[in-house]
């Protein structure tokens, strides 16, 4: 039975299991759909659900062009098909996990999934663009979760996802292998940790969606 509401995580809860360690910010995906590990309970604050989008970088004669930005090991990436994961039995009608879609409401953004608790979207302090686990609110030390805006698109046109606070602001698709793909998205703070020179600074551009999956993990 589909749930028929997207929640956002609103605070960590003292006790929660914390994600699966994944190793640095910048990591190479897995590219293939996979069970999810969390088990701990979270407490989450239900919100009318506005209108879900998927996420295309923009960059004009660069490698990372008008590809999609996908969410995979708790970060994001470009040139890398989404991690999802269905409960399949009990949930017998989960989205197809094949696209990755997000939600703002207020400052705050968030994977656009069914599963209880949500999944909430932060900056981490070193710049990664990262989520966190299915049923856990757990925030990696010094996260970023407020500084989101959403400006939709006009007369089924594109929008813009963007990111910026005190700490900075602007998307970064940086490379992971030294042929470049697949890229990891980071924002460009002042802890920010990597080679700026190598990355591509981009634009978020929306388009409009469905929920894409059960979860992401």
């Amino acid at each position: 039975m589909r749930l028929s509401t997207i929640v956002l995580v609103a605070l960590p809860l003292l006790g929660a299991a914390a994600p699966t360690k994944r190793g640095d910010d910048k990591h190479q995906p897995s590219s293939s759909t996979t069970s999810s590990s969390s088990t701990a309970s979270s407490t989450a604050t239900v919100l009318p659900s506005p209108t879900p989008f998927t996420i295309i970088a923009a960059h004009s004669a660069s490698p990372i062009h008008l590809q999609a930005v996908n969410a995979v090991n708790q970060s994001f990436f470009i040139g890398v098909p989404p991690s999802s994961y269905c409960p399949e039995p009990p949930v017998t009608d989960c989205p197809a996990g094949t696209t990755t879609t997000v939600g703002v409401n207020g400052k705050a953004a968030f994977l656009a999934v069914e599963v209880p608790g949500g999944q909430q979207i932060f900056v981490r302090r070193h710049g990664a663009l990262g989520f966190t686990a299915p049923h856990s609110a757990t925030l990696p030390a010094g996260a970023y979760t407020s500084g989101f805006s959403l400006i939709p698109g006009t007369n089924g046109g594109l929008g813009d996802f963007a990111f910026a606070n005190a700490a900075g602001q602007g998307f970064l698709a940086c490379p992971t292998t030294p042929a470049g793909p697949p890229y990891q998205v980071f924002v460009d703070v002042k802890g920010f940790k990597g080679n700026l020179t190598a990355c591509i600074g981009f634009d978020a551009l929306t388009e409009g969606a469905t929920v894409g999956a059960w979860e992401y993990t």
